[in-house]
């Protein structure tokens, strides 16, 4: 790496972690005041847990936050070098504004990387730890519904849970309806095993008078009449946002297993990540043209109001768009990519008037 790309690769890094802290600090400031009630209140949240619950958080918008803080320190960065004469110094030198961009191009490069394997192998996991965590370690609002799921099993039982963490392989508040007589209450169940081990288990069987009373209770019981693997959650019952890009790309084109409404829920989401992970290389495409123009009277603050306000117009726009794509009003497809390309035609006209 040259001289003048390790020092902008340097005053590129230090902004970008000072801008990714901040972020994280502010929001974490900010939902703190709303949300302290509750952590205060829950005696099953410790300091450790709600660290990991940020941390979480964080990931699962770690597209968002990422471009934005790309956004922030590239005008920044620029807009300095700019103020103090050094891109001056550097094209005099006979160094043109691609190679300038390179170390953003990197970051850009590697912020894209980030997000693909967030949305690969941690986003998943994410959604599952914030959820489990807001239902057993929050007390929950008077207003909040909980959602409940209902599979039929082999053997003709009900399986009624209330929560299932995708990668720890259990569930949380099941009801096992063996028959009208035979009821099984299960706080956790773990199907990681070859039979599902239950935890804080109740039986309620039918009273000769045809209520149902409290017959026998279990800290721990296996379940060995059913092998785990017979317990299958459908798709259908997981959030869209749960499916990995490799589930959300083989699911793409299966009309046959999805209803029409939920395969266009699935198209719309694996357009929408791709085009979402593309964002960092159109961030700094876009800032460098106006941050390169020359003038004394450059202002970072007008820079960074008008890049703030196209950045929030632009993931308003592809929120539009998803929504369209999930309603089956356009192709996802066309409508994410074509965005995508005109932006980046419009971009190069601009670039050809400077």
């Amino acid at each position: 790496m040259k001289l003048y790309h390790r020092y902008i690769f340097k005053k590129l890094s230090f902004t970008l972690l000072f801008i990714l802290c901040a972020i994280f600090i502010v929001y974490i400031l900010m939902d703190l005041s709303i949300h302290s009630s509750r952590f205060i209140s829950s005696k099953n949240a410790n300091i450790l847990d709600i660290i990991y619950y940020y941390i979480h958080f964080f990931m699962r918008r770690i597209d968002l936050l990422s471009a934005l803080a790309l956004l922030l320190s590239t005008i920044y960065v620029i807009a300095s070098l700019n103020i103090h004469h050094e891109l001056v110094a550097f094209q005099m030198a006979g160094i043109s504004k691609t190679q300038l961009l390179k170390p953003f191009f990197i970051y850009a490069a590697g912020f894209s990387l980030i997000t693909l394997i967030t949305y690969q192998c941690i986003l998943p996991r994410s959604i599952d730890y914030i959820a489990t965590f807001k239902e057993q370690k929050l007390l929950k609002k008077a207003s909040d519904t909980p959602n409940v799921y209902n599979v039929v099993l082999q053997d003709g039982s009900k399986f009624v849970y209330g929560m299932y963490n995708k990668t720890q392989s259990s569930f949380d508040d099941v009801f096992w309806i063996f028959s009208s007589d035979d009821i099984w209450h299960i706080d956790h169940l773990d199907k990681a095993n070859n039979h599902p081990i239950g935890h804080n288990v109740t039986h309620f069987c039918r009273a000769e008078d045809g209520s149902l009373i409290k017959r026998e209770f279990f800290n721990q019981y296996l379940f060995n009449q059913i092998e785990s693997k017979q317990i299958q959650i459908k798709k259908t019952q997981l959030k869209i946002e749960q499916f990995t890009l490799l589930e959300l790309m083989k699911n793409y084109f299966a009309s046959n297993r999805h209803s029409t409404k939920r395969l266009a829920e699935i198209r719309t989401q694996l357009n929408y990540r791709l085009i979402l992970s593309l964002t960092p290389f159109l961030v700094v495409s876009g800032v460098s043209i106006p941050a390169f123009r020359f003038s004394r009277k450059l202002s970072i603050f007008f820079l960074t109001m008008v890049g703030l306000f196209i950045f929030m117009f632009y993931y308003a726009l592809l929120d539009a768009l998803a929504l369209l794509g999930e309603n089956r009003v356009s192709p996802p497809f066309i409508t994410f990519w074509g965005m995508f390309f005109l932006s980046y035609f419009f971009l190069g006209l601009q670039k050809k008037k400077t």
